[in-house]
């Protein structure tokens, strides 16, 4: 477990268990998440919590049950995008760069999320404290443990791909 220090909603507690498939994120202000992988075997190790099949997936805010939608995560950008419906708010996480991600709540961007493979966050609020709610902190974290941040475009894999064949 390790903190998190979010510049509107302070220190946030985010533990991450790949191997049994659990993202949990709390903190004193903002309603607890949980996303729990459903099967037991990890499925796919590109994607922190194992998988991207919404089936295998449960996930809890504040102790009711949200209804997850993850892209498929294939060569095209956007199919990274992870959709998620909880007390009447529609949340996207969707990529906008190779390393960030931007959080939508009900169409209104609101914030830009990007996290390293050790778990440290920068996060770029798009919207004033007064326009964000609690939940938005809470979700943008946990989604962006739970899958990622950030995809390349089809051209920058295949830019990259070129680039590690060429001598030097």
């Amino acid at each position: 477990m390790h903190t998190v220090t979010d510049a509107f909603y302070g220190d946030l507690k985010a533990d991450v268990d790949q191997d049994a498939g659990v993202v949990e994120l709390s903190g004193p202000g903002v309603p607890a998440v949980e996303i729990r992988r459903l099967v037991p075997a990890r499925a796919d190790a590109h994607v922190p919590i194992g998988t991207r099949q919404a089936q295998q997936l449960g996930v809890r805010i504040d102790g009711r049950r949200a209804v997850i939608t993850p892209g498929p995560g294939e060569l095209r950008r956007r199919t990274y995008r992870v959709d998620l419906a909880w007390d009447q708010h529609h949340y996207q996480l969707k990529p906008n760069s190779s390393a960030t991600s931007r959080l939508v709540r009900n169409g209104r961007q609101v914030a830009d999320f990007s996290v390293d493979g050790d778990g440290d966050f920068i996060v770029y609020w798009l919207a004033t404290r007064d326009e964000t709610i609690a939940a938005d902190a809470a979700v943008g974290y946990a989604l962006s443990l739970a899958f990622g941040t950030g995809a390349h475009t089809v051209i920058g894999m295949i830019l990259s791909g070129i680039g590690a064949l060429l001598p030097g």
